[in-house]
């Protein structure tokens, strides 16, 4: 897949053929719903002899618009190599400034999708908006169509148990610990890339030795509590149970995110390591001592090594 980042009204001519067909959105967790769009994409450039195109914004726009975006769900590169697993040929990543906020819907269209792209199809789910102010929508896109030759095909949205898969949906179900319901709109399990600094070693006197993980602020953590994880290290995978918290047993008042691995020995210190969170076991919660912490993480273990099977 070649990747371009290039503000569009600057973009090469870098399509090896004649034609595109596009899908452009921000694409944050490639769920399920993006991957149904993609994947049209992709056969119908396959089918019509042209280039498959995914075009994003970087930084996202709502944090050019109103200062603040939502958490990620995966960070920029991890969506890039998703995109380029699904077969598409061209990624167009585009820095999104306040003057790119201003083109209207229409200019976008016709001098960036059309002239820029030479698009002749483009994918969009069913609520797609863009242009200034989100002015533009699905009925638009048809009316510019007929005007500037190219056709609008609108994907449905996925539903897993009467929910749409949305990247809104999966943020709260992420949010609110809803591990197993936020993996299947995703159609993965959720994973983050943490390096590990050093803690306050309580968990090694207790014989349940942790990694003090350091996480990208912009990523999404699940809420407060105890999960049952798989840790990734040099590509190898361990079972784990993870702790989200402040730890009140002991006064913490910063948040942290601490991870055991189960059957494992050796150091983590300054690696980096990928937790793929599985499900919840509990809240966190105020201990009487260390003797009952001890007891609960004793019961923490055997969930987990229920759960991890």
């Amino acid at each position: 897949m070649n990747v371009i980042h290039e503000l569009p009204f600057f973009l090469p001519k870098a399509l090896k053929c004649q034609s595109s067909v596009v899908t452009v959105g921000i694409f944050d967790g490639v769920h399920l719903g993006h991957q149904k769009i993609i994947i049209d994409v992709v056969e119908s450039a396959l089918m019509s002899d042209a280039e498959s195109v995914v075009m994003t914004f970087d930084p996202h726009p709502e944090e050019v618009i109103l200062s603040k975006s939502p958490p990620f769900l995966l960070p920029l590169s991890e969506r890039i190599s998703l995109i380029e697993s699904m077969g598409v040929s061209l990624m167009i990543i585009s820095d999104f400034t306040t003057q790119i906020s201003g083109i209207s819907a229409e200019e976008f269209v016709r001098d960036i999708l059309v002239d820029r792209l030479r698009m002749k199809k483009i994918c969009v789910g069913y609520d797609y908006g863009f242009g200034k102010d989100r002015a533009g929508g699905i009925e638009l896109l048809k009316e510019l169509g007929q005007v500037y030759g190219f056709e609008t095909e609108v994907v449905p949205p996925v539903k897993i148990d009467n929910e749409i898969v949305s990247s809104t949906n999966i943020r709260c179900c992420i949010a609110q610990g809803k591990i197993a319901q936020a993996n299947n709109m995703l159609g993965r399990k959720h994973t983050i890339k943490v390096s590990v600094v050093h803690g306050d070693k309580r968990g090694r006197i207790l014989g349940y030795p942790t990694a003090n993980c350091l996480c990208k602020e912009d990523i999404l953590l699940p809420c407060i509590g105890v999960y049952a994880v798989w840790v990734w290290i040099d590509n190898i995978q361990y079972n784990g149970m993870a702790n989200i918290g402040y730890c009140p047993t002991f006064r913490g008042e910063e948040l942290r995110l601490e991870v055991h691995l189960l059957d494992f020995e050796g150091d983590l210190y300054e690696k980096e390591l990928f937790i793929t969170f599985i499900d919840r076991i509990r809240d966190e919660r105020v201990f009487d001592g260390t003797e009952e912490l001890l007891e609960q993480l004793k019961e923490d273990e055997r969930i987990s090594r229920r759960m991890l099977v």
